[in-house]
């Protein structure tokens, strides 16, 4: 009996060691930065949202190619947006269609102020963050 009780008490505690190590973030895990702030009559361009971070940063790499500022912010809801850039009002729905009529971004992508975004996850270095000239 007690052979059988260490047993099940030895696979309970790897699957809770499992699941710990499960919710952790990954080893090169993000770091909470703040979201720069965007102008007034700035919106962001989101092209897609994704539940977990692992997946974010997987979707985010495939555009990376094409637009040098991609980054995954976190939202309200926990969920991880893919941005590719920010555009000016009075150009968001010509460059949506442009882009989406180039297929550069999927049919679904939309501007958006951004309000929801909590902390930048991905990529290590803010590409929104304000260029400084280092004097």
């Amino acid at each position: 009996m007690k052979v059988a009780f260490a047993g099940i008490l030895a696979i309970a505690m790897s699957l809770i060691v499992a699941t710990a190590r499960a919710e952790q973030p990954p080893v090169s895990g993000p770091v909470k930065r703040p979201v720069t702030a965007l102008q007034a009559d700035e919106f962001w361009i989101q092209v897609a949202s994704r539940q977990t971070l692992p997946d974010a940063i997987e979707v985010a790499e495939q555009y990376t190619a094409q637009f040098p500022r991609v980054a995954v912010l976190q939202s309200q809801n926990g969920w991880y947006a893919i941005v590719v850039d920010v555009v000016r009002d009075g150009v968001v729905q010509e460059t949506l269609k442009r882009l989406k009529d180039a297929g550069r971004i999927p049919g679904d992508s939309y501007a958006t102020a951004g309000k929801s975004y909590l902390w930048i996850a991905w990529p290590e270095i803010d590409p929104y963050a304000p260029v400084t000239s280092g004097n």
